[in-house]
């Protein structure tokens, strides 16, 4: 089932991420066989908080499906 479904939102969306993760201390990028998931928790706790607000946005702004 898996197969058949559309992963051509998962190169971009790792491309962000990692944008984040080189200026985000302690981040990673973990990528899954259906999804993707930004790691950032292991940094210290008040360099995220823009950070992570902005990643969020961009993420959702440049790999949501259009309809």
């Amino acid at each position: 089932m898996v197969a058949n479904l559309d992963f051509a939102w998962k190169g971009p969306c790792v491309e962000i991420l990692n944008y984040f993760t080189e200026r985000t201390p302690g981040s990673f990028v973990e990528e899954r066989a259906t999804s993707v998931v930004w790691r950032f928790w292991t940094g210290p706790p008040d360099s995220t908080s823009p950070i992570d607000d902005d990643a969020t946005t961009t993420t959702n702004e440049l790999c949501s499906p259009t309809v």
